[in-house]
């Protein structure tokens, strides 16, 4: 558990009356080992703050990238994900996965199904809508 800043301090001038490690242990119910710590960083860096690190790498999802999804996929919604995987590449200079593409549509609510005001397929109906398949014998 990291120590407040306050009770660093107290550590700190706990030291200064020359008190020992076990000492202000017991005082302020903290092991021996993290009194210590506080000592050493008020030694080796001139202060006994606590230091939050930010950790992992950076995402590549920002807002710019998001933005130019959705126009992506507002533009031609029958985009399939490669082909998005491809424009992230060749437009953006950011080589991403057919999967984090998939991610990164359901994150912002995108879908790639036909809607009803999508022109029907030019193909058309293959067979009756209550025909039966196969043959009969």
């Amino acid at each position: 558990m990291a120590d407040s800043e306050s009770v660093r301090q107290w550590i700190i001038e706990a030291y200064g009356r020359n008190k020992t490690t076990g000492e202000i242990a017991a005082v302020f119910g903290r092991c021996p080992s993290g009194v210590r710590r506080v000592k050493q960083q008020m030694r080796e860096r001139g202060d006994a703050l606590p230091r939050f690190h930010l950790r992992g790498s950076k995402g590549k999802f920002t807002p710019e990238r998001q933005a130019k999804l959705r126009e992506w996929v507002t533009q031609k919604p029958d985009q399939t994900l490669d082909e998005l995987r491809k424009r992230f590449g060749e437009e953006l200079k950011v080589n991403v996965s057919k999967s984090t593409v998939d991610r990164w549509t359901k994150k912002l609510g995108l879908t790639f199904k036909k809607s009803l005001s999508m022109p029907p397929s030019r193909t058309g109906r293959m067979s009756k809508h209550n025909a039966s398949g196969g043959t009969k014998t």
